[in-house]
C-alpha cells in the first residue's frame, strides 16, 4: 500500500507537469478575440484592488467602484461577466510580466494554466480516494491529454477555469458528506465558480438530487420497515445534514459578492442585469 506522503508526491508531480505543459502549449496559440477584452478588464480590476490595498482615497466609494467595475452600459468595464478570473489575469500580468519579465501573453494566461493543474490534482485526489492510486494516475493523465481542455487551459478565458471550479465544487461537496468542515469549502468554491461564469448557477441542480439520494439511502438503511417511520428518518437525516445545503446557499452568494465589488451596492439590480444580459 502506498503511503500518504507518496500519494501526495505523485499528486504534486502531476500538478507541476500539467502546469508546465499548459504554459508550454499556449505559446503556439494565437490570441482569441475574447482574451483581449478580459485582459483589459482584468488590468482595471487588479489596479483597483491594489489601490484599495494601498489605501487610495475614494476607491471603495460608489463612484470609485463604478469607474473600475461598471457603468450605465450593459458592457461597461465588461461588467456582463463575473470578475474572478479576469482579476487573476490582471494580477498575474502585474506580477509575472511587470515584476518578473515573463511575456505579456503568458503572464495573462498563467492563471488558466494554474486552474487546469488544479483540475488534474482534484481528479487524481478524487479517484485515489474512491478507487486507488493507479486508477487515479490513469484518470489524471487521460484528463491532461484531452485536447480541447488543454487548449482552453492556455487561454485567458473562462471555459477551462469554470470546468475546474465545477469539479472542485462537486469534490468538496462529496467530501462534506463525511466531514462537515468541507461544506464550508464547498460553499466558498461554488462562490468562486459563480464569480467565474454564470453556468455555475446550474451546479445546485447536479448536487440536490444526489444529496437527496444519499440522505434517503442512509435513512432507510438505518430504520425498520414502515413508510411513516422511513419518512421521519428521511426528515431527520436532512436536518442532521443541514450544513451541506446551508453552506452552499449562504457562502456561495456571499463569496460572489465579496470578489465582485460591482455588487457591493445596488446588489439586486446589478445581479438582475448580469443574468438578463445572458438570458
Amino acid at each position: 500500500m502506498i503511503g500518504r506522503w507518496r500519494v501526495r508526491a505523485i499528486g504534486l508531480v502531476l500538478f507541476v507537469v500539467t502546469l508546465a505543459t499548459a504554459l508550454a502549449a499556449q505559446e503556439d496559440v494565437g490570441i482569441a478575440r475574447d482574451e483581449t477584452v478580459y485582459m483589459g478588464a482584468g488590468d482595471g480590476y487588479a489596479r483597483w484592488w491594489l489601490d484599495v490595498a494601498h489605501g487610495k482615497r475614494g476607491a471603495t466609494s460608489e463612484k470609485g467602484i463604478t469607474a473600475a467595475w461598471g457603468g450605465p452600459g450593459p458592457t461597461d468595464h465588461n461588467r456582463e461577466h463575473p470578475p474572478f478570473m479576469k482579476t487573476l489575469f490582471g494580477l498575474s500580468h502585474k506580477l509575472l510580466h511587470d515584476g518578473l519579465g515573463v511575456s505579456r501573453v503568458t503572464a495573462y494566461r498563467a492563471p488558466s494554466a494554474l486552474m487546469h493543474a488544479i483540475l488534474i490534482l482534484i481528479v487524481f485526489a478524487w479517484v485515489a480516494a474512491a478507487w486507488g492510486v493507479a486508477e487515479a494516475v490513469i484518470a489524471a493523465l487521460l484528463t491532461l491529454c484531452l485536447p480541447r481542455a488543454l487548449f482552453h487551459a492556455g487561454l485567458a478565458c473562462f471555459d477551462g477555469p469554470i470546468a475546474t471550479l465545477w469539479v472542485a465544487t462537486l469534490y468538496c461537496y462529496w467530501r462534506s458528506l463525511a466531514r462537515w468542515s468541507w461544506a464550508i469549502v464547498a460553499g466558498v468554491v461554488w462562490g468562486l465558480a459563480l464569480a467565474t461564469k454564470h453556468n455555475a448557477l446550474l451546479l445546485p441542480f447536479a448536487i440536490a438530487p444526489h444529496f437527496a439520494w444519499v440522505v434517503a439511502r442512509q435513512a432507510y438503511a438505518t430504520t425498520a420497515p414502515g413508510a411513516a417511520r422511513g419518512l421521519r428518518a428521511l426528515g431527520w437525516g436532512l436536518v442532521r445534514r443541514w450544513y451541506v445545503p446551508g453552506a452552499l446557499i449562504a457562502l456561495g452568494p456571499l463569496t460572489l459578492i465579496a470578489v465582485w465589488p460591482w455588487l457591493w451596492f445596488d446588489t439586486v439590480p446589478h445581479v438582475r442585469a448580469w443574468l438578463q444580459f445572458h438570458l
